[in-house]
């Protein structure tokens, strides 16, 4: 995890990212769903207050999505390959505290091979704990939180589906 540490900061940024994501996933068809209700209720004396505030809720939503989505790909440019070369130099500086013996006993391809992994393996898992992980847990609380606002029946039948397809 020392290896991180310099990308603390990005790492938050993804991290804040994914947070926005879970929520727009999870949010985004329940503003809908509130809008809808609003123009089923709306009768021809009905003023548009009643629904503008669930449409500007789905705007701001929509906006922060583009938003983050630009910023995701920005923090992913600027901190993967910095990422890479910083790896690159901690496991050089290991390499350079080997003795001797090492050298001879370990091919320099087979070296070369395992730098080159885990240079591209420690991203690729920071990226798919926030991504994958992260992300989804966090859209699917969201999920169960407003579909209990629906119907608290529905958020049960929810809760059995996962435990049976975590479980089988």
């Amino acid at each position: 995890m020392q290896v991180l540490d310099p990308f603390k900061l990005f790492i938050l940024g993804q991290l804040i990212i994914a947070i926005f994501w879970a929520l727009d996933l999870s949010l985004r068809p329940y503003i809908v769903k509130m809008i809808l209700n609003d123009v089923t209720n709306f009768d021809q004396y009905g003023s548009v207050n009643a629904i503008i505030y669930h449409i500007i809720q789905f705007i701001t939503l929509t906006v922060i999505s583009a938003w983050s989505f630009g910023l995701s790909e920005w923090v992913m440019l600027n901190y993967q390959p910095n990422l890479k070369q910083h790896i690159e130099n901690v496991m050089l500086n290991r390499l350079l505290d080997q003795s001797h013996t090492f050298y001879q006993h370990n091919f320099t391809g087979s070296i070369i091979s395992k730098i080159n992994d885990i240079r591209n393996g420690i991203p690729y898992i920071v990226n798919m704990l926030i991504d994958r992980l992260f992300s989804n847990s966090l859209a699917l609380v969201v999920a169960l939180y407003t579909v209990s606002l629906v119907d608290i029946k529905f958020t049960i039948a929810l809760i059995l589906c996962i435990i049976i397809f975590l479980v089988f």
